[in-house]
């Protein structure tokens, strides 16, 4: 008991000790803060001082300055007029005004000012007025506006129609009504044609029925002739086109041939001097298709074409040049002399086919090249008997 008693003593010493220290040491902190307060004060008040001394120092300068103006306004006022009262008395009038003027003159720039921002408020409420417009009753208007369009338009079409409705009605009771009074007219006209012939002989009244069948016989015949006058009008146009197609192809075949005929005998020499007795390297055949729309070719010169065409290079000769040359060139192309002498009797037709246009062209020399790779044929390898085959 007596050691736990002593151990419980030496603690409470020891917290006593410790609450004294910290006690001290609070102090301690508290000397320290002074002590840097003290130290700031210090140089506060140093500063401080520092700064009333150069405020002295600028006191003393304001001062000088002060009495230098000072005595100079004395010298200025020594050298000044002396002023009267009369004039002082005038100038503070003069002032007086001038003061009762510019108070004026504000009043009324307040007024201004005033009128100025009323009209800026009222302004200002129109502004707000239309844009409130703007975003709100400008749509309901807008919205009214295309309701009473389309009640606008509504309107307009049932009064269209309400108006197309009774000119039908009024179309069709005038014509019902036009109906009615021919019909009776017609009544009436009949009941007193029959009353008229009723009092006429029997002869006089088989007259007038054969007249009435007559007209009818005679109407009936006026309507098949109508009908036949159409069907032998058109029948007379299809038989033009005909005759223009046919009469076409016959120009097309006779250029065609004499063309395919001048292309193969091109080098050939003309004994009698005819339609085509003039030289074949200075003329050129004019160019009728393009005048008039292509047309297919026709069986005889597409037969023709592919006889000449098909003859072999190296086909032996029947005839000597010299029978070849003295051929008449009509027998090449037609057989005889007789056959192409018709194509020289056809009136207005004679201008078309002998359409020839001239233009002098010059020979020019083959290359050597090319004419290296051509053989050198000094018989003509299409012979007379040939031709008359081919067109036979």
């Amino acid at each position: 008991m007596g050691k736990k008693k002593k151990a419980a003593k030496d603690d409470q010493m020891t917290l006593a000790e410790a609450y004294v220290g910290f006690q001290i040491q609070l102090k301690e902190k508290e000397i320290e803060e002074f002590e840097s307060e003290v130290k700031t004060l210090e140089e506060k008040n140093q500063r401080y001082n520092q700064r009333q001394e150069h405020l002295k120092e600028e006191q003393l300068g304001h001062i000088q300055t002060l009495l230098k103006q000072a005595k100079d306004q004395e010298r200025e006022l020594e050298h000044k007029e002396v002023v009267s009262k009369e004039q002082v008395e005038q100038a503070l009038q003069d002032n007086w005004e001038l003061e009762k003027t510019k108070e004026r003159k504000i009043e009324e720039l307040r007024s201004q000012l005033n009128d100025l921002e009323q009209t800026v408020l009222t302004a200002g409420r129109e502004k707000q007025y239309w844009l409130d417009y703007k975003n709100v009753g400008s749509k309901e208007h807008a919205k009214q506006i295309r309701l009473l369009e389309q009640e606008l338009l509504q309107m307009q079409k049932d009064f269209q129609e309400m108006a197309d409705h009774m000119q039908r009605s009024l179309d069709a009771t005038v014509n019902e009504i036009n109906k009615q009074t021919e019909k009776q007219i017609d009544d009436k006209k009949h009941l007193a044609s029959e009353q008229a012939i009723r009092h006429l002989d029997k002869q006089t009244r088989q007259e007038v029925k054969e007249n009435d069948w007559l007209k009818r016989e005679a109407q009936f015949y006026r309507n098949e002739v109508a009908v036949m006058e159409v069907s032998v009008q058109k029948l007379e146009q299809d038989n033009l086109e005909l005759m223009s197609q046919l009469f076409e192809c016959r120009l097309e075949d006779l250029k065609i041939s004499r063309k395919v005929f001048l292309t193969q005998v091109a080098g050939l020499e003309i004994a009698e001097p005819g339609l085509l007795g003039e030289d074949l390297e200075k003329l050129e055949l004019s160019d009728h298709s393009a005048r008039t729309p292509s047309r297919p070719k026709s069986a005889i010169l597409a037969a023709v074409e592919k006889k000449v065409f098909s003859l072999p290079e190296n086909f032996e000769r029947e005839e000597t040049p010299t029978e070849l040359d003295s051929m008449d060139l009509g027998t090449f192309l037609y057989g005889r002399q007789g056959d192409f002498q018709q194509y020289l009797q056809l009136g207005p037709l004679e201008l078309k086919l002998l359409s020839v246009v001239g233009r002098g062209l010059h020979i020019k020399p083959l290359d050597s090249t090319i004419k290296g790779a051509i053989p050198e044929q000094k018989a003509w390898p299409v012979t007379c008997q040939m031709i008359k085959s081919a067109f036979s």
